[in-house]
């Protein structure tokens, strides 16, 4: 599920444990006019949401979508995806992810560049 509203990140608490999460199989494929953003974890019970993080220079970072972790409900999944439409002048594009887990605490991914032309 994707929302398409931009959310604050408050401050953790002192005491608050950030759980760590395994990245893995982190892609980003040019589809069209968009770019296809994957990703699975290894282990997603501690997963509030996901920021994908977008910047045309690799230095300023931008969120262009939240990503809702698993529904605790239901069996977890552990595959997550977006899609970014692309301006036709943008040459390169950069985009990591801000994982954000269920005490607050916030993680970065490692960073992935796409060529475009």
């Amino acid at each position: 599920m994707i929302i398409l509203a931009v959310l604050g990140i408050t401050g953790k608490s002192q005491n608050a444990q950030v759980h760590h999460i395994n990245v893995i199989d982190f892609n980003v494929v040019k589809v069209e006019n968009e770019v296809e953003i994957s990703w699975a974890t290894g282990m997603a019970e501690a997963t509030n949401y996901f920021q994908v993080e977008k910047s045309t220079d690799g230095e300023e970072f931008k969120t262009v979508a939240i990503v809702m972790g698993p529904d605790p409900t239901k069996t977890a999944c552990d595959c997550y995806w977006y899609r970014d439409k692309i301006s036709t002048k943008t040459k390169a594009v950069y985009y990591r992810l801000k994982h954000i887990d269920t005490n607050g605490g916030a993680e970065l991914s490692r960073i992935k560049m796409i060529t475009l032309n």
